[in-house]
């Protein structure tokens, strides 16, 4: 949240999103824009991790988004890999 509110500066919101979404098999989805942020440039490694298809995460940082998704018990772990990263 700290993060989100540190980007909006009257123009930056306008354009850019924070989505969180559930999928279909089932699971959740966060999308965040990067444009124009101190994240913009930095590096992510990306992280897979397929325990079984009910256990699984994955987070990546492609063309100014970062992308997460996971099962359905790994929204907050997928925000705290986020938030972890920005921090960082």
């Amino acid at each position: 949240m700290q993060w989100f509110e540190n980007n909006c500066d009257g123009e930056w919101e306008h354009y850019n999103q924070v989505q969180i979404y559930t999928l279909d098999n089932p699971g959740w989805g966060l999308k965040i824009d990067l444009l124009d942020t101190d994240v913009e440039g930095k590096e992510f490694e990306t992280i897979q991790e397929y325990t079984n298809e009910k256990e699984w995460i994955v987070c990546s940082k492609k063309e100014g988004l970062f992308k997460g998704g996971g099962d359905s018990k790994k929204l907050e772990e997928i925000i705290k890999i986020f938030k972890d990263w920005v921090e960082s």
